[in-house]
């Protein structure tokens, strides 16, 4: 959770040790780096706001751990998924768009538009639905 800046010497020694500079690896790696502290705050948040209740009553019913998850607590927290997708998104790429060396400005802004234009319409409705809206009686 440090600014970049202030990594940006340690990266570049570790990345250098590792030949990993000039690299799609180095950049994945650097990327994910930088976006999952973010992405889990996110997803945490959610998951916590998940009411136990709904845990324990499916439990109760004889449903397992990993069935818990996938038709409970997953379906809950899709919104915050989809909201943490777009901004690990939107964060690797405008990396990308630095770490790409591309000729001229109308091909940049045109590579740069498109995907992330793309992306938010195809995610759009899975970031606006309520997270947890009905699921337990008040």
């Amino acid at each position: 959770m440090l600014p970049e800046a202030l990594l940006v010497v340690p990266l570049f020694a570790i990345f250098r040790r590792f030949d990993l500079l000039n690299s799609l690896h180095g950049l994945i790696l650097a990327d994910t780096a930088f976006a999952l502290p973010v992405v889990a705050l996110i997803l945490k948040g959610a998951i916590d706001g998940v009411p136990r209740e709904l845990d324990e009553a499916a439990r109760v019913d004889g449903s397992r751990p990993p069935t818990v998850l996938a038709r409970i607590i997953l379906p809950l927290i899709a919104p915050a998924i989809a909201a943490a997708a777009v901004i690990a998104f939107f964060s690797a790429w405008n990396e990308y768009v630095f770490a790409a060396t591309i000729q001229t400005i109308m091909a940049v802004g045109l590579l740069f538009t498109l995907p992330a234009v793309a992306f938010y319409l195809f995610a759009q409705r899975y970031v606006v639905s309520g997270m947890t809206a009905g699921a337990v009686k008040g």
